[in-house]
């Protein structure tokens, strides 16, 4: 939807069950639910070590980013492929003294103010985000920023498990091939570059963050600068 060119525009829009505040000066703006175009998200933390941290959560009531990275936590993944789809059967080991959050319950439509289940079919245990980095395909669960000028108004949410320490956590993503860009909508700032047809290595990647407190539902905002645990790429189908 076009809104039309106004400085001081300001409205709520119905977007697959959420409502979004969008405050905005002229020119064109997109809703919607997921898109198909993207970029890289930036180079990808070594499968068994992290650097970055999640960046501060919007208000007191939502989890509290740990002040330091995220040492002792571990991604293991079995990379298969035919010519039908990838797939990543993964393990997050948390060897740390302190609970994380593995960022892996990815919902259909991210933006919305609750989680929904898997059940009632709003969350697809194995689905992921599919992305161009630096050449490679990533297949990726993770939480995306929210854009500039973009106001929800109830905080959107994401989902994952807690690894306690000493714990692990397990799962399974998948991406249809052909591989084709997926990613949330342009309230998120989420990667545009389209899939390079000629890529000939992919990777997976998930979100992992030290939250104060665990939950497993999480708003996006706590997580969306969270550092990825990602393995190294291997070959794709030819």
């Amino acid at each position: 939807m076009t809104a039309p060119c106004c400085p001081t525009l300001a409205r709520v829009v119905g977007l697959s069950g959420l409502a979004l505040l969008l405050v905005s000066g002229c020119g064109a703006g997109t809703t919607g639910g997921a898109d198909h175009s993207g970029e890289s998200t930036g180079s990808p933390t070594p499968a068994t070590t992290t650097s970055a941290t999640a960046t501060s959560p919007d208000t007191s009531t939502q989890p509290r980013p740990l002040p330091t990275g995220l040492p002792g936590v571990a991604l293991d993944a079995a990379l298969t492929s035919d010519h039908s789809r990838l797939v990543a059967r993964y393990r997050v080991t948390n060897s740390s003294q302190r609970p994380v959050v593995v960022v892996d319950r990815i919902p259909k439509s991210l933006g919305s103010a609750t989680l929904g289940s898997e059940s009632r079919g709003d969350i697809d245990p194995t689905f992921a985000w599919v992305v161009m980095a630096d050449g490679v395909l990533r297949v990726t669960k993770q939480a995306f920023p929210i854009a500039p000028g973009v106001r929800f108004v109830a905080p959107p949410v994401i989902g994952g498990h807690v690894a306690e320490p000493g714990g692990s956590i397990s799962g399974t993503a998948e991406a249809p091939l052909p591989a084709r860009l997926t990613v949330p909508g342009r309230e998120f700032e989420a990667p545009r570059e389209p899939i390079d047809p000629a890529a000939t290595q992919w990777q997976f990647c998930v979100q992992v963050a030290g939250l104060e407190p665990p939950r497993d539902v999480i708003p996006v905002s706590a997580v969306a600068d969270a550092p990825l645990l990602c393995t190294a790429p291997e070959s794709l189908p030819s």
